[in-house]
């Protein structure tokens, strides 16, 4: 370990000590989303050194940067010391090693979204489908659409075969342009569990008049159960339609607002 790492255990300190601390995770804008330390930023690494300041106003706050294990997060820090920047360490092992053995408590970006979206599920009772009930549907010809609420980035990573890119804040809005039908079942999917959760929780207090439930564990479900996922921007949204626009305007949900 270099004089500009810390280890998994001191950042984990760091996290809880209540003192001044900055955390950039500067992988690619498409691979972050689970596993990125609480209070990250997402900052990719060709911007580190010309935007830093406009996030750390003050050179000598803490600064950690996680990186995907590749050493650009080390080679960083010692570029950002020899600019006036003598408080900012690197993840040892960026966020392969955060998240090897991680066990529930592990303080990552999505834990408090995770808490919140099952207080949610538990509440409301949001239906849930498995990867294997999924595909039984589909083997068996149903008409069922598969809604995948994450960003476009990590969509475009992989997902769901024949799932559609709607990230979660364009539900309602796109809702009527990918899934016409009533009688069309409605599958909410992320890499997980909260953005589908409230994905569909969000249909179903919209009152939309179709079937609807969430991939319980998403992708990770999908890989987990033997199936494979695909890559590419295969099937992203588009322009809302008029008819998109009306119903969107016309859910209950949106007239609370």
């Amino acid at each position: 370990m270099t004089q500009k790492a810390i280890s998994r255990d001191t950042f984990r300190t760091w996290l809880a000590d209540g003192e001044e601390l900055a955390v950039f995770d500067i992988r690619d804008l498409a691979v972050v989303g689970y596993a990125s330390p609480l209070f990250a930023t997402n900052l990719p690494v060709e911007f580190v050194e010309s935007e830093i300041g406009r996030f750390v106003p003050r050179s000598v706050v803490r600064t950690v940067l996680a990186d995907g294990g590749d050493g650009a997060a080390a080679l960083l820090a010692e570029k950002l010391e020899k600019a006036g920047w003598a408080n900012v360490f690197a993840l040892e092992g960026g966020i392969p090693a955060w998240t090897a053995k991680a066990e529930a408590s592990l303080p990552t970006f999505d834990t408090p979204g995770v808490d919140f979206s099952l207080a949610v599920r538990d509440e409301r009772n949001t239906p849930v489908i498995s990867a294997e009930e999924l595909k039984r549907l589909r083997d068996a010809g149903e008409d069922v659409v598969v809604i995948d609420t994450r960003t476009v980035a990590e969509f475009s990573r992989d997902h769901v075969p024949g799932a559609v890119s709607v990230p979660g804040a364009e539900l309602l809005l796109r809702f009527k342009d990918v899934v016409p039908s009533e009688q069309t079942k409605v599958v909410v999917s992320c890499a997980g569990l909260p953005r589908a959760i409230l994905g569909a929780q969000t249909l179903i207090d919209a009152k939309v008049a179709n079937q609807v439930s969430y991939l319980h564990e998403g992708t990770k479900a999908w890989t987990g159960a033997g199936l494979e996922l695909e890559t590419g921007r295969t099937r992203v949204y588009g322009e809302a339609s008029a008819a998109a626009l009306d119903f969107a305007r016309a859910s209950p949900d949106t007239k609370r607002r």
